[in-house]
């Protein structure tokens, strides 16, 4: 699990009376290009699966929301976040009417509705690492950004795919990352392990080399 921050809802209250610490406040300032040095891409994923629900947090603060778009709102000023929006029912029509920008943000886990996907990319223009969890059939619904987010272009240098299911939309973002990741480095697509027979791994990992690629740099990882 990457991050120094995981955050809470109103849900959680009675997990977590204990008091809050400001001392990583300090970290929270604007990404700047000598920041890029600092994240290793040793690091980028660990070993344990993606959001965990039973992994130890490595640091906790509590925040306070009365929706769930006010809540992800008031985590525009972190570098590293680990997200999961699975429980979240958000309309259209607030999509439509939020706005949020998450310019600090280098490191992204996230899980969840997929309509948050094309706001993280518009809106994070220093992001680096990005890792998303695709299990959820339900919430899958890729819609392209009109402009090519300014972090594809570039700082967006690590993907991962957890729990890949090859669906439709799970090939259209990779095709869609692919495509206009000038600097990406590494792509890693970790299929479900389950349900999924060799055919037809073998068939979407030639299918996914085909794709064009922005960056002649990438390396591709399909297991």
């Amino acid at each position: 699990m990457f991050g120094n921050r995981d955050y809470v809802s109103d849900d959680d209250d009675d997990d977590d009376d204990d008091d809050v610490s400001d001392d990583d406040d300090d970290d929270e300032d604007d990404v700047s290009d000598d920041d890029e040095d600092n994240v290793s891409d040793d690091d980028d994923f660990p070993d344990n699966n993606a959001l965990n629900d039973e992994a130890p947090p490595l640091g906790r603060d509590v925040l306070y929301a009365r929706s769930g778009l006010e809540f992800v709102g008031g985590l525009c000023n972190v570098k590293y976040l680990r997200l999961s929006t699975k429980w979240m029912n958000v309309s259209d029509s607030e999509f439509s009417a939020w706005a949020a920008n998450y310019n600090n943000l280098v490191k992204l886990e996230f899980r969840g509705d997929w309509r948050f996907i094309p706001i993280f990319l518009q809106t994070a223009d220093n992001l680096q690492v990005f890792r998303i969890c695709t299990g959820d059939k339900h919430l899958k619904h890729w819609i392209e950004p009109n402009q090519v987010p300014q972090c594809l272009s570039t700082h967006l240098r690590t993907v991962r795919f957890d729990h890949f299911e090859i669906a439709e939309a799970e090939m259209n973002i990779v095709e869609y990352i692919l495509r206009n990741a000038k600097v990406l480095k590494r792509m890693e697509i970790q299929s479900k392990g389950y349900g999924i027979d060799l055919e037809k791994k073998s068939e979407a990992f030639d299918l996914i080399s085909s794709f064009k690629q922005g960056s002649v740099e990438c390396t591709l990882d399909f297991h």
